[in-house]
Parts: structure tokens; sequence; C-alpha cells
């Protein structure tokens, strides 16, 4: 894969996993548990494909030098989303956590 679509490559699946991310998070706070099946499979493959291109971006540096300065400040702009959305994610799934930890415990 060449460097343009590699970088390309990394940027979708960001954005594809911040939408199963954000899906999945409205669906704990309206309590749909059930319906969080539908994506739980997508949102796996999504994160085994972010972590790939991660690591693959990490182990060239070089390849964010080929972006123009507009291009890195997008990239920065999106991955700054991308940590929201994700800890966004992160709460709510504490919390969904938390709440069966209270139920259990009655």
């Amino acid at each position: 894969m060449d460097t343009r679509a590699t970088l390309e490559a990394f940027v979708e699946t960001m954005s594809a996993l911040m939408a199963v991310l954000g899906e999945e998070t409205e669906l704990l706070k309206e309590k749909r548990l059930k319906d969080m099946r539908t994506i739980q499979n997508r949102k796996s493959q999504l994160s085994r494909e972010y972590a790939q291109h991660q690591e693959t971006v990490y182990r060239n540096p070089a390849l964010l030098r080929t972006l123009s300065e507009g291009e890195r400040s997008d990239l920065r702009a999106l991955y700054k989303r991308f940590r929201t959305i994700l800890s966004d994610n992160m709460l709510a799934l504490r919390a969904a956590h938390d709440s069966t930890d209270r139920v259990i415990k009655v």
C-alpha cells in the first residue's frame, strides 16, 4: 500500500470507528443494551484495523512527513475528536458497568 493510501485507510478507519463508538454511546445512554449486539462485531473489526493502522504509522513516522501542514492539522483535529468520542464511550461503558454492579449487589 502506498503512503497516501495508508494514511487514507487510517483516517477512514478512525472515522468509521468514531461513528460506531458514537452509536454505542447513544445506545448505552438510552439503555438499549440489546441493540448493541448489532454493532459489536463492527466495533471489534474496526478496533483491530485502527490498531494495525496506528502501529503502521508509529513504525513509519515518515508517512506523516508526506502530509502538508494543512493535512497534518486536519489529522490532529480528527484525532482530537476521536479521543473525545472514545472518552465519552468509555464513560458510558463504565456507567453501564457500575449500574449492573449495583443491581447484582442488591
